[in-house]
């Protein structure tokens, strides 16, 4: 990663510097000749003020512009090839660095190889996070164990805190290495580590290679120990005939009505199940009720000429 040197800020400022104190000579230079022409220059100087107000309103986004650019050069948050991540009204914009010009926009490559404008002072008022410029990466994950194991837990989380410590890309003495059971999920009961440390590198594919190889050694850590990540628990409840019997039915189509046939069949239904379900003698006794009873309606249908279906 190139680094920025404060002699180059400090030659830039010298060069900006020059430049202005180079463009007022000339102003000056300019303005004396006029007067020893024999015209005056208040009057001209008037106008020019008068001009250079209105000049100002009209074009104050490019001048605003003009003037961030001269501070992105000078202090330089981010050069040309540089990774930057910024929120500019309320929408993310990261990418690659490609161009920062001094009138016109600065171009970033977005990560699927779009091209962002985003104008210079845009930048000087928000914050910016240059990636490229970053010491360490940070790795930070949970691993769930299932709580069948919670035994070997203790001896789980040390022998990963080794794998930590023994690791050359991690760093030991600056930033945090912590591995420590975390939480205990009240959904499945799963025992959760923190993994946590920082890699010594400003590089993205680095970084993920390590931690890629970090990952596997942990995994190797629970299989050591014969231990199995956490898995989502479904309860399954066993029913009854007699509670299933208890469960309140609505048909799909809704509740109808039903007439006195419909009745009658359904509680004739509900008695032969029955009879088939319970012991012999009450449901015979309840069966063969049911018939003469039936059979009584039928007789006194028959003679009001009234005509049941046949059941049984």
């Amino acid at each position: 990663m190139d680094t920025i040197s404060p002699s180059d800020t400090r030659n830039v400022g010298f060069q900006c510097a020059g430049t202005a104190l180079y463009a007022a000579v000339w102003v000056a230079a300019v303005l004396l000749f006029i007067e020893l022409l024999g015209f005056s220059t208040k009057k001209l100087l008037t106008v020019g003020g008068l001009g250079t107000v209105l000049l100002t309103l009209a074009c104050r986004e490019v001048l605003t512009n003009f003037i961030s650019s001269v501070m992105i050069h000078v202090t330089r948050p981010f050069v040309v090839n540089d990774v930057i991540r910024t929120t500019i009204k309320g929408t993310e914009v990261s990418g690659a660095v490609e161009h920062v010009g001094w009138w016109s926009p600065t171009i970033i490559r977005g990560e699927y190889g779009e091209a962002v404008y985003v104008p210079n002072h845009q930048f000087t008022a928000k914050i910016v996070r240059n990636l490229s410029h970053k010491s360490h990466w940070r790795i930070k994950t949970y691993l769930a164990i299932s709580h069948l194991d919670f035994r070997k837990i203790k001896n789980i989380v040390a022998d990963m805190r080794k794998v930590l410590a023994k690791n050359p890309q991690v760093e030991q003495k600056k930033l945090h290495r912590r591995v420590f059971l975390d939480n205990i999920n009240p959904d499945n009961q799963a025992l959760t580590i923190l993994v946590s440390c920082f890699v010594k590198t400003s590089r993205t594919e680095e970084y993920l290679c390590v931690k890629e190889a970090i990952l596997m050694d942990l995994l190797g850590v629970i299989r050591h120990h014969q231990a199995r990540l956490a898995t989502p628990i479904r309860t399954v409840q066993r029913v009854s005939d007699t509670e299933l019997h208890n469960i309140p039915h609505v048909h799909p189509a809704g509740p109808t009505k039903l007439d006195h046939r419909d009745i009658f069949l359904n509680r004739d239904f509900k008695t032969t199940k029955q009879s088939n379900s319970h012991s012999k003698s009450p449901d015979i006794d309840n069966v063969t009720r049911n018939r003469k009873g039936k059979s009584k309606n039928s007789s006194d249908a028959e003679q009001k000429g009234i005509y049941w279906p046949s059941i049984l």
